[in-house]
């Protein structure tokens, strides 16, 4: 299934040079997620105290490319603030908030309503 998350085990970090590598050696990378739907792949590799993202969007006309590195909070009040700033803030949708921070949409459904 193309739409499906493939996880690959290792416990190396992505490369500090990412930006100059090709889609391929990262995505022959260990422990890296990969996403594909239609024109955009996405990599992530979780650790213990954050994510780092790549993700591509390819037009006939050119592509964009992203990178992006969330350092994960240490408690919940924390994860709320977060998550909070990056909804309406940063204007990130729920599931972009949920890749970024390695959490579930739904958990971040929860955690927007805390304390309101």
């Amino acid at each position: 299934m193309p739409n499906e998350p493939v996880l690959k085990k290792s416990n190396s970090l992505l490369p500090k040079e990412i930006s100059k590598m090709t889609l391929n050696e990262l995505m022959n990378q260990d422990d890296v997620e990969i996403i594909k739907k239609r024109n955009i792949v996405k990599m992530k590799k979780t650790m213990e105290d954050q994510t780092i993202s790549l993700e591509v969007h390819r037009y006939n006309y050119g592509e964009t490319i992203s990178q992006s590195r969330f350092n994960k909070p240490k408690n919940k009040k924390d994860l709320v603030e977060v998550v909070k700033k990056m909804y309406n803030e940063e204007n990130l949708t729920q599931k972009q908030i949920a890749f970024n921070l390695d959490i579930s949409q739904a958990y971040v459904s929860i955690l927007l309503k805390e304390n309101d």
